[in-house]
């Protein structure tokens, strides 16, 4: 981040290029602030008009006193993300998630949400970007230097995935946020246990079942879950440390993103707080 509160393109995309391998995911995107009065500059600047999107349904985004349109989505691929000029302002769940990232400096998953553009269930990642140097130690100061947002889409089927491959192969499995399914195993558990586990500041439910072993089996499986949900979960922002001599905005990234990183390592059990 420049000390103006712009992003670096061509850093970021080296950047990302650079750290995703070490991670789970495949993609970040750079939102940044467009007040009402730079919104045309904005179009004018990415090609296309800036636009709400709901499932495959496209329109173009009404007047908003401030927009988070999508800016860059790295890393770029041979033809422009159908994502650019997505506003995020205009998506409640995306909005709550990118509000309360912005309030508290934290790293915020949202309630699950369709992925765009696919549609598949997934949960929103986001983290706000604040300007150089200036104090966020209050709300009204972090809302002062709120510059933008990195963001990602992580998809349910996919965590669902890399869980199953550290359990038994004919384990039944189900990770659930509230009432809504992230992710089943093609047989999900019918019976076995079920355990709260807290993730920032979501609670999800998994569930495990191991339908050729007793009960105590499941457990064991629920204990070993916990553990790789945790693993998952840090491996998926973890990113490859930049050289000494990175830049500024590529080394404020970094730090950004460790930050995130500690974070997720920290997800836990409702079992261990005493809820």
């Amino acid at each position: 981040v420049r000390g103006d509160g712009t992003v670096d393109e061509l850093s970021f995309s080296a950047y990302v290029r650079e750290a995703l391998p070490a991670s789970s995911l495949s993609a970040l995107a750079y939102e940044p602030l467009v007040p009402a009065a730079d919104r045309a500059a904005f179009e004018a600047a990415i090609g296309r008009p800036i636009t709400d999107r709901d499932g495959n349904s496209v329109s173009i985004a009404p007047a908003r006193a401030v927009h988070l349109p999508v800016k860059q989505v790295a890393p770029e691929m041979d033809t422009p993300s159908p994502l650019l000029g997505f506003d995020i302002a205009g998506d409640p769940v995306r909005r709550q998630a990118a509000d309360h990232a912005r309030d508290t400096g934290a790293v915020v998953f949202s309630e699950p949400v369709p992925s765009e553009p696919s549609g598949s269930v997934a949960f929103f990642v986001i983290k706000a970007l604040y300007r150089p140097g200036a104090p966020v130690n209050t709300v009204e100061a972090r809302r002062a230097a709120l510059v933008g947002f990195v963001s990602t889409a992580y998809v349910g089927e996919t965590l669902l995935q890399q869980l199953s491959e550290g359990l038994p192969a004919d384990t039944q499995l189900a990770v659930d946020d509230g009432t809504v399914s992230l992710g089943e195993s093609r047989r999900p558990p019918t019976g076995g246990v079920a355990r709260s586990v807290i993730v920032l500041n979501r609670v999800w439910i998994l569930r495990v079942d191991d339908p050729s072993g007793p009960n105590r089996t499941s457990v064991w499986l629920l204990g070993a879950t916990t553990v790789i949900v945790g693993l998952v979960l840090l491996s998926l922002l973890q990113r490859a440390r930049r050289h000494d001599e990175a830049s500024a905005g590529a080394a404020q990234l970094a730090a950004l993103l460790a930050t995130l990183a500690q974070e997720l390592s920290v997800a836990r059990t409702e079992d261990e707080v005493g809820t």
